[in-house]
């Protein structure tokens, strides 16, 4: 049996038009919920990573902070113990009564000491002479690390005296018992000369030497009247 459809063909036309013009609008609408959906996904995923850009950087600004303040007070640790190192060596190892009593036992009969000058001075750091055999060991070896320090030598201190004798024999003498001191080294004339005092014809001289380094004295005191005996202490390396 067959159908007839008594519908006009302009009707007809019209409502295939109405369906495809719902079933664009129905895709046009879940186009546009999924744009929708995808850009409020992108923006707070953008505001996620927004938070997390911010939390990263303040943790980097609050780690230089750190190393920062761990730097000035590596640097400030050096500074004190430099500043430690320094008081220690400045301390006076040999009391200048000691040193100034081995001088005026050395002096002859006759002789006098009248002007003594001492002077204290750090000499340069010693750096290592190992040389590199390699370029990368080169650009390694150009800052001491922690396993090869640099080496400070000890405090100079250099003395100046000026005195009186009345020959050269006993000049000589004096410079010799001094030379036999272990606590001093280095002793050289600087000049002998005759002076005239109280019409009197004396030798005038001078002599430079330098206080043997790491010396040091020990003086202990024994009870009260007794005398006092004093150890001389000189390291190997001043030997």
């Amino acid at each position: 049996m067959s159908i007839v459809n008594l519908l006009p063909p302009n009707y007809q036309r019209q409502q295939s038009r109405r369906r495809i013009d719902a079933i664009y609008l129905l895709l046009f609408s879940v186009v546009m919920i999924c744009v929708v959906a995808a850009g409020w996904t992108s923006r707070k995923s953008a505001d996620n990573l927004r938070r997390i850009n911010e939390d990263v950087t303040q943790a980097y600004r609050r780690a230089g902070e750190s190393i920062t303040e761990v730097q000035q007070l590596e640097s400030r640790k050096k500074q004190v113990q430099e500043k430690a190192r320094m008081a220690a060596e400045l301390l006076e190892r040999v009391p200048r009564s000691y040193l100034l009593a081995t001088l005026t036992n050395a002096l002859p009969d006759g002789a006098n000491l009248i002007k003594i000058s001492m002077k204290s001075s750090q000499p340069k750091p010693v750096a290592s002479k190992e040389k590199a055999k390699s370029k990368f060991r080169t650009v390694r070896r150009d800052k001491p690390d922690k396993d090869d320090p640099v080496k400070r030598p000890p405090m100079k201190v250099s003395l100046k005296i000026t005195g009186l004798a009345k020959t050269d024999e006993q000049v000589a003498e004096f410079i010799g018992a001094v030379r036999d001191s272990p606590l001093l080294r280095s002793v050289e004339l600087v000049y002998s000369e005759e002076e005239e005092i109280d019409e009197e014809i004396l030798r005038k001289f001078q002599i430079t030497l330098e206080l043997t380094p790491n010396a040091e004295v020990e003086i202990d005191a024994v009870d009260s009247g007794q005398a006092v005996t004093s150890t001389l202490d000189i390291g190997r390396d001043s030997l």
